[in-house]
């Protein structure tokens, strides 16, 4: 789980160490939000890694991005729910601290 540090237009740095680049609108994250993200890293070396599938490589899991709650396709909100139930062990410890 990736709590967003600084941003820089579409492009994070997540805890001071890895760039990830989120190019689509819909894939955009808020900062000091609280992120399941799945990654796949930029081809040719690139420093940069991207969220799988858009939006499907990243999940809010404290609430507090109000854009992906407005996302209304129903295969995100399910694939949402079974990652916040597979890493509910994950998210609460960290939340804790």
């Amino acid at each position: 789980m990736a709590t967003i540090g600084k941003t820089a237009g579409t492009s994070v740095i997540v805890a001071g160490r890895i760039s990830i680049s989120f190019q689509a609108q819909k894939a955009q994250t808020r900062k000091n939000a609280k992120y399941i993200l799945f990654l796949k890293k930029g081809l040719n070396g690139s420093p940069l890694y991207f969220p799988v599938g858009v939006y499907y490589g990243k999940f809010n899991v404290d609430g507090t991005d109000k854009a992906e709650n407005k996302i209304e396709n129903s295969d995100f909100k399910l694939i949402q729910k079974d990652v916040i139930e597979r890493f509910k062990k994950i998210i609460d410890q960290t939340s804790a601290s």
